[in-house]
């Protein structure tokens, strides 16, 4: 178990997990390697992409499924599993050539839902039309942590609506560096 874990082993009624300090939660499908770790989780072992979302339930699977094949839909993206650290651990990230800001966008397989990063330039942010853009999208860009010049806009992905607005916000991204190229 690593440092800042606060499930421990499963209790004897119904398959309830007991973290540190008594409270009950409710267990999820959550599989995992003989040490007890998330496949997305160790970093010393690369999972296969279907074991990202492996412990997903089928509607939420089925939306991490549908981000991975739109974001390779889009002309010249490749996909790659990388190590991102903590806490998005082994993500997909997909990259185009030409992107200033080094990928179109990432998929991290976090627990209870997929999160979609999209970073973004300042210049990217500005020349979007915010007043087109979904409210949860829009949020999600002008909240965004900014490091350096770069926006890093992330949003939980729980529905196809969310999913599909997030989708939008990376083919205006795509299309505005491939037209400066």
């Amino acid at each position: 178990m690593e440092i800042g874990e606060h499930m421990v082993s499963a209790g004897p009624e119904n398959g309830e997990n007991i973290p540190k300090g008594g409270i009950k939660t409710r267990a999820t499908r959550m599989p995992t390697t003989i040490e007890g770790r998330l496949p997305w989780a160790d970093r010393f072992r690369r999972p296969n992409t279907n074991q990202l979302s492996d412990h997903y339930d089928k509607v939420i699977g089925k939306l991490f499924t549908t981000a991975r094949e739109r974001l390779l839909a889009t002309a010249g993206v490749k996909e790659e599993m990388e190590w991102q650290g903590v806490p998005w651990r082994w993500t997909l990230v997909y990259r185009s050539p030409g992107d200033p800001t080094k990928a179109l966008a990432y998929l991290a397989a976090t627990i209870g839902k997929p999160q979609i990063a999209v970073p973004l330039t300042a210049d990217m942010a500005d020349g979007l039309p915010h007043d087109r853009l979904k409210k949860f999208v829009r949020d999600g860009v002008e909240n965004g942590r900014r490091v350096g010049t770069v926006i890093w806009a992330s949003w939980e992905i729980g529905s196809l609506s969310d999913l599909e607005a997030v989708l939008d916000l990376v083919k205006r991204k795509h299309h505005a560096f491939t037209r400066m190229n």
